[in-house]
């Protein structure tokens, strides 16, 4: 009984940590009169992200110096990375 027990208990922590809702700041943003779709917050408290997605134009997101890299248009740029507690710095950019 007393494994039954510690299994439980140890399911239930794992579960209350790995289910931490993200924290989500998406919004329509703009780039020459062109709504851009981005996203960008945290995963589980200690992980910073950044998507963003243009049809028209190639774009890149970035959060704390990881960067997704220049994507085509249509084609969702993800960047993330470890970010402890620091502030997260999360970014987008569109060129042509």
């Amino acid at each position: 009984m007393k494994g039954v027990k510690h299994f439980v208990v140890t399911l239930i922590c794992s579960v209350m940590l790995f289910c931490v809702p993200a924290t989500a700041l998406a919004q329509t943003v703009y780039y020459k009169e062109s709504a851009v779709y981005w996203n960008y917050g945290r995963n589980a408290g200690v992980f910073g992200f950044s998507d963003c997605n243009s049809q028209i134009y190639t774009h890149s997101s970035s959060v704390n110096g990881y960067s997704s890299g220049w994507k085509s248009p249509g084609e969702m740029s993800k960047a993330w990375g470890y970010v402890g507690s620091a502030t997260v710095q999360a970014y987008w950019s569109c060129i042509g």
